[in-house]
């Protein structure tokens, strides 16, 4: 702030000016201007750090105190320079909200009849925290050109302003759309950041405000400006909830730890009336059930011994438990439920049912069948390998044709055609050629060479029977009738010279005279 302020004055000053300029030419100022003195201060202190690390370098280990003293003096040192920096950092920030705030325009803002004016009528930014700044742009799909904006992330706020000349607007975005507007202020707690898939520079901000959801479409200038953005963005929301959960902690938590004493002093009765409800339907169950039981088996399959056993189990259990209340809380609640079903007259008889669960077998155990899989593998004779890659030679040859048809703005079905054109012009040394024809011909002819070459090497099922039987000749004479047959020399796959020597003689030439 102070160098801005200097400069500032410096320029608008004359006078002031020429004095700096004579006494800065003094040889106490060694050279330094006005700006290099100010921050000599900041510079000392992170020559400390050096300083010190220096020291304790040198510093033999065999004098302990010593070396403590120097690597304690260390830390201490920069500690300070990280606390200056960021007492620096924060009074940059102040300033640089105070020009925010005095370059802001919210007239247009403050005339639009929308909830979110009254909720931040009396927004004073530099009461916040600044955590970045810098340019974006709004894409809208309705208008053609984006705007150009100058995004501001706060702690707990986000600003978009729209930047003209040396001011910036606060004025709602209009997305052409029937009572739609997107608001130039979010809040960060309701705001969610996520990359654009298609556009690796653009990013979305979805607002889950409760006024109604909105999303912003941003363009950054880069990338990696854009990867900033999101992760400022979202390191902001997650500390600004961070904040408010942790704001929201009950203070005291005596009157929690309380509570438990209270509800195990209450609980003991209740359980105790429990006990004596269910006995009375327990003796009112077994009093039914005595007279009106037809069969020699209960429901369960068991005897009526071994019914009446079970009925009379939990009356003595609950006999113990009248002397013992402790005792009556640990055993009355696995019992509960076993009472009840016998209380609605459907199932008198009791039912004991025991639970096993099955054990686990151990990881080497454990097999799996494993089908065998069969691969086909394709079997191809040299013949058809040659034949195939023909065909990939030629495939290559036709894209390369297209690609340059799409180069030099030519018609793919005409290719051929123009190239044979360019290709006899190109022979005519007398007519003054274009490059661009040169070039045409050049990539006929490299064509030509390349399909002379590729026949060249095509080799017939004939050929390859002759080289199976070997390189030896059959002595025969000239006759028809002699019955000895003629001699086959197996020749090698060759190109023609008489073929090659045009076309080589025309490329050479078309390459010299584009050279």
């Amino acid at each position: 702030v102070a160098l801005d302020n200097l400069r500032d004055r410096r320029r608008k000053d004359q006078k002031l000016n020429e004095f700096l300029r004579v006494t800065e030419e003094n040889s106490i100022c060694r050279r330094l201007q006005l700006k290099d003195q100010l921050v000599t201060g900041m510079l000392r202190l992170t020559k400390y750090p050096l300083l010190f690390e220096n020291l304790a370098k040198y510093t033999p280990e065999t004098n302990d105190k010593e070396r403590a003293a120097v690597l304690r003096a260390l830390e201490r040192s920069k500690e300070i320079l990280s606390l200056v920096n960021q007492a620096v950092r924060e009074a940059e920030d102040c300033q640089r909200l105070s020009e925010i705030l005095r370059m802001i325009d919210r007239s247009a803002f403050d005339k639009f009849d929308h909830p979110t004016v009254q909720e931040f009528k009396n927004l004073d930014i530099t009461k916040r925290t600044l955590i970045f700044e810098g340019p974006l742009q709004w894409r809208n799909v309705n208008r053609p050109k984006p705007v150009d904006l100058h995004v501001v992330l706060l702690d707990d706020t986000i600003l978009l302003l729209h930047r003209q000349d040396e001011r910036y607007l606060l004025k709602f975005m209009n997305t052409n759309q029937v009572n739609s507007v997107l608001s130039p202020i979010v809040r960060v707690s309701t705001i969610l950041v996520r990359n654009n898939a298609v556009d690796k520079n653009s990013l979305y901000l979805v607002n889950t405000s409760q006024k109604g959801a909105q999303i912003y479409d941003l363009v950054a200038s880069s990338p990696a400006e854009c990867k900033l953005w999101c992760k400022h963005i979202s390191e902001a929301a997650e500390a600004y909830n961070r904040k408010s959960r942790e704001g929201r902690r009950p203070s005291s938590p005596q009157h929690s730890a309380e509570e438990p004493t209270v509800v195990a002093e209450t609980t003991v009765p209740d359980k105790a009336e429990k006990q004596e409800k269910t006995e009375s339907i327990q003796e009112e169950t077994s009093k039914e059930a005595e007279p009106t039981e037809p069969f020699l088996y209960g429901a369960d399959g068991r005897s009526q011994e071994e019914q009446q056993r079970i009925k009379e189990e939990p009356r003595s259990s609950g006999e113990a438990q009248k002397s013992s209340p402790e005792q009556a809380n640990r055993e009355l609640e696995p019992e509960d439920e076993p009472k009840a079903e016998g209380s609605d007259g459907t199932n008198p008889a009791m039912r004991l049912v025991t639970c096993t669960q099955c054990s686990l077998i151990e990881p080497n155990e454990v097999h799996a069948d494993v089908r065998p899989v069969l691969l086909a593998e394709p079997v191809l004779t040299p013949i058809e390998k040659l034949r195939r890659k023909d065909e990939v030679i030629k495939e290559a040859l036709i894209e390369k044709q297209t690609i340059v048809a799409e180069i030099l703005n030519i018609p793919r079905e005409d290719f051929e055609h123009v190239a044979d054109m360019a290709d006899v012009a190109a022979e005519q040394e007398s007519i003054e050629k274009e490059p661009t024809e040169l070039i045409l011909a050049a990539i006929n002819q490299t064509n030509q060479l390349i399909g002379m070459i590729n026949s060249a090497l095509v080799v017939t099922e004939g050929d390859a029977v002759l080289a199976g039987k070997g390189s030896g000749e059959v002595a025969g004479c000239s006759s028809v009738a002699c019955p000895a047959p003629r001699a086959h020399v197996l020749g090698q796959p060759a190109v023609p010279v008489a073929t090659l020597q045009p076309v080589c003689h025309s490329l050479n030439q078309q390459l010299s005279q584009l050279l």
